[in-house]
Order: C-alpha cells, then structure tokens, then sequence
C-alpha cells in the first residue's frame, strides 16, 4: 500500500468515527464543514475533542448531530487505537 492510500484509508477512517460519534453518516457529515480540535486540560492532559461545524453549514443535517451544542459545536471522545485523530478535517 502506497503512503498515499495510506493517508487516504486513513482520512476516511478518521471521517468514519467522527461521523459515529456525532450520529450522522460518513455521506451526511461530508455534505458539512467541520474541524475537530482536542480538549486540552491545564495539566496538557487531552480530555476528548471537539466537532465544530462552519456557519453555513446545512441546518438539515445539523439537526441530526447528537448532543449539539449552541447550533455549532459538540464534543466527542477518543477515537479507537487503529484510527489517528486529526485536528482539522
């Protein structure tokens, strides 16, 4: 496998567990901008990450993400050891 089809399964997989934990699926979430930021404690320690979606984002399939927050923002976990959290998606 190629560095590049790495990176790739890799993105994809990544998209996949975002999608997961905001209850949207991998086609719905990719329809919506979004960045995904970690929760960084004051002792550096990384408590979950954040999910927050751009403004234009569309408000049909934002009514569906579970546990939004201020119409733009929710919080999810940590991802499985096999998929890498990436900070902006």
């Amino acid at each position: 496998m190629s560095s590049r089809q790495s990176d790739e399964r890799q993105e994809h997989e990544f998209v996949a567990w975002v999608a997961s934990e905001v209850g949207l699926t991998v086609e719905e979430l990719t329809q919506l901008d979004f960045d995904v930021d970690a929760m960084e404690g004051n002792d550096g320690a990384i408590y979950g990450h954040v999910v927050t979606f751009s403004e234009g984002a569309e408000p049909e399939v934002l009514a569906k993400v579970e546990g939004l927050q201020d119409g733009r923002w929710v919080q999810i976990g940590f991802p499985s050891e096999d998929v890498e959290p990436e900070h902006e998606a």
